[in-house]
């Protein structure tokens, strides 16, 4: 559970607590997400720097996926429809 703790103590430290969810599991972490409005489950979302994703080991890759999340990581940068993930 580490990656949504520290990605929690970022949103602390830069004081985004108002824009993301705070939390130190990433299953809480959507649902606090969603509760704020801010969620977006979409294969078609275009991830762009800067964005934060959420990872389920088990995802097929076909549809939205309904599963557990097992870890977050931050979007470092995008080219060509691909991702660079640094945490």
């Amino acid at each position: 559970s580490w990656c949504a703790t520290f990605i929690s103590a970022l949103a602390i430290k830069c004081k985004y607590t108002s824009i993301m969810p705070v939390e130190c599991s990433c299953h809480y972490m959507i649902k606090h997400a969603k509760s704020m409005g801010i969620w977006k489950e979409s294969d078609l979302y275009r991830a762009k720097a800067g964005d934060l994703i959420l990872y389920d080991w088990q995802d097929n890759g076909k549809g939205d996926n309904q599963g557990v999340p097992d870890h977050i990581g931050i979007i470092e940068k995008v080219e060509n429809d691909k991702y660079v993930v640094i945490l």
